[in-house]
């Protein structure tokens, strides 16, 4: 399960996301859907270890089961595409 608690993320001066929470049940697919500069690059940075949160009452926590169970084949991935220059 993936928990994420009022996360905020700058860079530099330029605060990129603003209390950002999200909950991902085990076993669960999500998307991250917006329009161009809405975080969603940054959140999946956020979420792997990329872009470190600000300090303060922000939560970020990755649990694991307790069950046994097979290895996890769970991964992140992201894409993100340009429009062409012309």
């Amino acid at each position: 399960m993936l928990t994420l608690e009022g996360i905020d993320a700058y860079y530099g001066d330029l605060q990129a996301l603003y209390g950002v929470s999200l909950e991902v049940e085990q076993g669960r697919v999500f998307a991250l859907v917006g329009a161009n500069a809405a975080g969603k690059s940054t959140t999946l940075r956020v979420i792997s270890g990329l872009v470190a949160p600000r300090q303060g009452p922000r939560r970020l926590r990755r649990h694991r089961s307790h069950a046994r169970a097979r290895p996890s084949s769970a991964s992140i991935s992201a894409s993100s595409r340009s429009p062409a220059h012309y």
